[in-house]
């Protein structure tokens, strides 16, 4: 085996366990040598902007160098390992085609998928691997998305003649006719899709329903509030906001588990970006979508594989990246509206970056160290956009370059600051298309993504909260009420650890720690036992609860709300919900503090919408 070979080999094998290799060049040491061997004191430094220009005047060159060497060291490999090749497509394919043989068809359909990724736009290695992987979805009876790969090798091989070609489009034919007889017809989404929509939108906050404003004050700051003059039942959606910014988490990894613009599962399918082997989405429609967003980023794929970006990190590229580099002057003028930050003419528009932009910070908790670190990657994150993307020359003049980079990378420092306490996870509840009863018992919520809500940063935390939130297959986020929120009653969402599961040392801890503040949320000022720790029964002084009224309906909506656990369990959550709705209202009624019963209609509710959300977004 020669040494190309080997190398292809030893790549490839890492990829297909999703274990890549990184570190091909010296870019991720040379920078950690850097931030260990260097200081600035950027404390006694008043403003980030004149952080940025101090450290740049000391740094820059060396930066520079080290951005420039790495791009150096792709460029001269052979082979590069992360641009798209024929030969590595092939590697993959054939990889694909022995555990094909094995019947281990999930690591047949990842090894199809990485070789698609490989492959070059419309080249015959793609046709085959979108063949391979349609035969893979058919014997795993995923008949829907063995149809979209025929379609995929239909049009790429639509001018084949050689007769070798010929036979296999032949096999395609014979496929796709096996295929028709099994597909369903759609079924009618129309019911379950509009729960996740608000129909009359908020004139001022747009994101969220009428009912929903934004107050502040020198308690809670600026937060959420229900603004109406009327109760907000369960199962109401208040907020249905689109992310300005996210992320997949394991996007450099290689994960290839969801859409990379809508955070859709994929289920072993997806199209590649037709540039860089890193995106991939559930269609082509998505793809388009994106196509603006992620250009830049594409074109500097290879060397953000290679820094080894934290979440944080890369979530503050995904949001400068959306900014015209010729108007960035803009966002450091000074605003003397007496408007609460965020808005513009009385909006709070969720689609803008301003409200991104004026998320608080905590800058006085960071270390000098931290500081320097989060600006080092600012000024790198430029340089690689500079240096191997069209990013600032598309829109300006060479000498506007420089004063840029330096706006750009005081935006970057200042989102590594911000999102910390701002950033939402996204999350997927984690199961198989078609879930048995014991899929859903051990189904876990499984963090697969970041974004930058405008809205939802403005949501509080309680260890009881009265809102959830459902990352939708459609790149939104909707929050939904699991408690009666009264008329000026805060919303209030959870950040991780709730009263149910966790104690109140071990959550006030967790939050002390990330969020920087002490919950006196109720659950804390009453210091709630756990779940396992509250009884099945109601607050009652009767003697036989057999004749009381109040004892007698307890019990009965018990057994509702078992219902609506087996419902549930039975993968029927359309089903499920309104009964979990119903619980919630009754026990929420009693004002019974902590009630055990509204604890299990919660988690019942919140799993039926993410069942829902996958069953009917797909």
């Amino acid at each position: 085996m020669t040494k190309k070979a080997e190398i292809i080999n030893e790549f490839l094998n890492s990829l297909v366990h999703q274990k890549p290799k990184k570190n091909v060049t010296s870019l991720f040491k040379a920078l950690n040598n850097f931030l260990n061997s260097q200081t600035t004191q950027l404390h006694s430094i008043p403003d980030n902007l004149q952080r940025i220009e101090a450290f740049s005047r000391d740094h820059r060159e060396k930066l520079d160098s080290i951005v420039a060497q790495s791009s150096s060291e792709l460029t001269s490999q052979t082979p590069n390992l992360v641009q798209k090749n024929a030969s590595i497509s092939e590697a993959f394919r054939t990889k694909g085609n022995e555990f094909y043989k094995l019947k281990n068809l999930n690591l047949a359909l990842r090894c199809y998928t990485l070789a698609l990724c490989y492959a070059p736009k419309d080249a015959k290695c793609e046709a085959l691997a979108y063949s391979n992987r349609s035969a893979c979805f058919l014997e795993s009876k995923q008949y829907d998305l063995c149809n979209n790969d025929i379609a995929h090798f239909e049009r790429i091989s639509s001018s084949w003649t050689e007769p070798d070609d010929l036979k296999i489009k032949q096999r395609i034919q014979e496929r796709k006719c096996k295929v028709n007889g099994f597909l369903k017809p759609e079924e009618d989404t129309k019911s379950m899709q509009e729960f996740f929509t608000i129909p009359v939108r908020n004139t001022t906050v747009p994101s969220a329903s009428p009912v929903v404003g934004i107050k502040n004050d020198n308690e809670r700051g600026r937060h959420v509030c229900n603004s109406s003059n009327e109760p907000i039942p369960p199962g109401q959606t208040i907020i249905v906001e689109r992310p300005f910014a996210h992320i997949l988490l394991k996007t450099y990894d290689f994960e290839l588990k969801h859409c990379n613009y809508c955070v859709k599962d994929l289920y072993g399918g997806g199209i590649p970006c037709e540039k860089c082997v890193f995106f991939i989405y559930c269609s082509p429609e998505c793809q388009k979508m994106n196509s603006n967003q992620h250009k830049h980023e594409c074109e500097c794929s290879e060397l953000l594989f290679e820094l080894n970006m934290t979440r944080t990190v890369y979530l503050s590229l995904s949001i400068v990246l959306k900014l015209n580099p010729s108007t960035l002057e803009d966002y450091f003028k000074s605003n003397d509206s007496s408007e609460l930050p965020g808005f513009t003419n009385g909006i709070y528009d969720s689609n803008a970056y301003e409200p991104i932009n004026k998320l608080i910070y905590h800058n006085e908790i960071l270390t000098n160290k931290e500081m320097f670190n989060y600006v080092s990657h600012a000024m790198v994150l430029a340089n690689i956009l500079e240096q191997k993307s069209t990013y600032f020359n598309s829109s300006m003049q060479h000498g506007e370059v420089p004063r840029a980079k330096v706006l750009l990378s005081t935006l970057l420092f200042l989102h590594q600051m911000n999102l910390p306490c701002n950033a939402h996870s996204l999350y997927k509840l984690e199961c198989s298309r078609s879930p048995t009863e014991d899929d859903i018992r051990s189904a876990t919520y499984e963090e697969v993504g970041a974004g930058a809500f405008a809205l939802l940063s403005m949501i509080n935390h309680s260890c009881s909260p009265n809102v959830v939130r459902v990352t939708l297959p459609n790149g939104r986020t909707a929050v939904i009420s699991i408690k009666i929120i009264k008329p000026g009653e805060e919303v209030q969402d959870n950040y991780g650890e709730h009263f149910a599961l966790t104690d109140k040392i071990t959550r006030n801890k967790f939050l002390s720690s990330t969020y920087n503040f002490d919950c006196s949320c109720e659950a804390c000022v009453g210091n709630w036992p756990m779940i396992h720790e509250l009884d099945d029964k109601p607050n009652c002084n009767c003697k036989n609860a057999k004749k009381c009224a109040k004892c007698k309906a307890y019990s009965s909506e018990l057994d509702k709300l078992d219902d609506s656990t087996t419902l549930l369990l039975n993968n029927k959550p359309e089903e499920a919900i309104p009964k979990a709705i119903h619980a919630l209202q009754f026990y929420d009624n009693l004002e019974q503090k902590p009630c055990k019963p509204v604890s299990q209609a919660q988690e019942t509710l919140k799993q039926a919408l993410f069942l829902v959300s996958k069953k009917y977004f797909q």
